[in-house]
């Protein structure tokens, strides 16, 4: 690096020597050709020696400038630095930044930006400490012990202490609190040794507990005070949010929209004391939309600096090429998943001739970008999938003899199935997105093919997002964040199988439910796979889903973004694992050119 530096140093003096020795020699011919010559000479020589000589200076100035704007195109650079606004746009509401509660894309987003957890995943998916500085384990693997760092501070200068996760915990546990987490802490016992350290105590091993404690912590001192069953309506929530995350509440925003639908703007501010170090961004905002479309256009015009799409196909080739994309695999999947609580997908030999009808190949060919399949309740790379026990393969005669079984058989002159007169039909929720479009479409004419009136509902933003929550649908398309860990309890188990949870075909087996409690509690791989063989092969015989794909996210950003380098998602705001480091400015600064 040093010797670099002399290089260049030498370099620039020897083009200073130069410059200054043609001035010397120019100043001496002049004097001696031009100026002594003109003194001899009549005015008609004179005038041409000048005009000469005065070229010569042009033609040696313009030669200096050209040489300079080279040296400094060859030695400087733009270079990324602090400061600026980033402005992202989301699809839905903001109700609520309180870790507690948070569930919404826009809600999740908001609380990752301002609050911590425990742990957190790394840009790999791996779990790393957050505001935990270690954590271990004991043999049986049911006491987690946690020590926090010393440097993790509030919003509001106070320090972070064990008694602020003890309160967040029990908050989550106690049913007036009506926390939608409030499943993965029961039973938990939690105790606060000293200021620094917390310790963990399970009724039994859960081998996906340690994911758990990604968990976002609340300040004690601020809600403490407040009973549990008021939570929900505190001002803390959607007010005055104080954290510990790398940027600070600064409010929010009503704007005028169309309708009786308003969209919102969050500002955030950095946290000059963050643990990690203040923030390259100066401000975060984040601004809400009604629908994709809407994002795209803002985009497009330049009024956002990101946003998270399902597909950028349809926007023009001068818009596609402005934006930078980062496709980033998801540890989720997508699926069909069929109502088991509506007819006439409440028949298992209805679902089974479906699930034989459906040409998954077909419609994974319908995206734009290579994914991997689904065809078990777990992912391929997750230790419990089995590839012996998956869903049924496609038989177009298999699924015509089931439906057949069923009762469902076809008439003449219909296309349609019928029983007791009545048609094979039901409709199909997703959200209203380009690939799930194509997909929603194959299938339909697939449907149609095995004698099934397929309808197809397409819905966008909050009308989604409430019939989603309120399972209002014969069957959905939709993808679920499945996670690192082979813990698939909330997505199946029957007691989740109600409106606002998770389990979204709301599938009921007490063969699947004893299977999904009895795997969850052991750590051996090995024993665990074992433990989970009948939930499979229960799953298969019941078909209450189709698997499909493990998604993308695209997160798409006006401009270069430096430092967002994740390979892999867990949840949908690990994105934001680096924030901290984030920069979206330059400036011109000499470069060192090694060799």
């Amino acid at each position: 690096m040093v010797k670099t530096k002399k290089r260049i140093k030498k370099l620039f003096k020897k083009r200073r020597k130069d410059v200054e020795g043609l001035t010397d020699g120019a100043s001496k011919h002049l004097d001696k050709h031009v100026f002594k010559k003109i003194s001899k000479d009549n005015g008609h020589t004179s005038w041409r020696f000048i005009i000469s000589w005065l070229l010569l200076f042009v033609v040696l100035i313009g030669g200096v400038g050209i040489q300079a704007r080279a040296l400094g195109r060859y030695y400087t650079g733009s270079t990324p630095v602090g400061g600026g606004e980033f402005v992202e746009g989301i699809v839905g509401d903001f109700g609520n930044a309180n870790p507690l509660f948070a569930t919404s894309a826009v809600d999740t987003a908001v609380s990752r930006l301002l609050f911590n957890g425990l742990l957190k995943y790394d840009d790999s998916g791996e779990l790393v400490p957050d505001i935990a500085s270690s954590w271990t384990v004991d043999e049986r693997g049911t006491t987690y012990t946690v020590v926090l760092k010393n440097n993790v501070r509030w919003h509001d200068g106070t320090r972070v202490v064990s008694e602020d996760v003890v309160y967040t915990i029990e908050a989550l546990q106690n049913p007036d609190t009506r926390s939608p987490f409030n499943l993965s802490w029961r039973g938990v016992k939690v105790q606060s040794v000293d200021e620094n350290t917390v310790v963990f105590t399970l009724p039994n091993p859960l081998s996906s507990f340690i994911y758990s404690l990604t968990q976002p912590i609340v300040p004690s001192r601020i809600l403490g005070n407040i009973p549990y069953g008021q939570l929900r309506s505190s001002d803390f929530n959607n007010k005055n949010p104080i954290g510990t995350g790398p940027f600070v509440w600064s409010g929010v925003i009503n704007n005028t929209s169309q309708g009786d639908d308003l969209t919102q703007t969050i500002r955030l501010s950095a946290n000059e004391n963050y643990f990690l170090g203040a923030p390259k961004l100066s401000r975060y905002t984040i601004d809400t939309f009604d629908t994709q479309a809407e994002v795209k256009s803002a985009l497009s015009g330049g009024r956002i600096n990101a946003a998270t799409l399902e597909s950028i196909s349809e926007l023009s080739s001068t818009d596609r090429k402005q934006l930078n994309q980062f496709n980033i695999p998801y540890m989720s999947a997508v699926y069909i998943f069929f109502n088991n609580s509506r007819a006439p997908l409440s028949d298992k030999n209805v679902r089974n001739g479906l699930i034989r009808g459906i040409d998954t190949d077909n419609l994974r060919a319908q995206l734009d970008y290579p994914v991997t399949s689904v065809d078990s309740p777990f992912l391929r790379s997750h230790s419990t999938y089995d590839p012996t026990r998956v869903q049924a393969a496609t038989s177009y005669s298999d699924a015509d003899a089931l439906l057949d079984t069923a009762g469902w058989v076809k008439v003449p002159n219909s296309f349609i199935r019928q029983k007791d007169q009545k048609p094979l039909e039901f409709t199909l929720l997703s959200e209203d997105t380009p690939d799930f479009a194509r997909i929603a479409d194959v299938l339909q004419k697939q449907m149609t093919e095995r004698g099934v009136k397929l309808n197809v509902d397409l819905k966008e933003g909050k009308e989604f997002q409430r019939a989603l929550l309120n399972h209002e649908y014969d069957a959905l398309l939709y993808g679920i964040s499945l996670g690192a860990d082979p813990d698939v309890y909330a997505f199946w188990h029957s007691s989740q199988a109600v409106p606002e949870r998770f389990n979204l075909s709301e599938y009921k087996s007490p063969v699947a439910d004893e299977a999904l409690e009895s795997g969850r509690t052991r750590r051996d791989v090995d024993l665990r796979s074992a433990k989970y063989r009948p939930f499979l092969d229960v799953w298969s015989a019941d078909a209450p889903a189709v698997g499909l794909y493990q998604p993308r996210q695209l997160f798409v950003t006006n401009g270069p973004l430096y430092n967002f380098e994740v390979s892999v998602l867990v949840t949908q705001s690990d994105r934001y694992t680096r924030v901290h480091e984030w920069m979206i400015n330059t400036e011109q600064t000499t470069l060192i050119v090694k060799k």
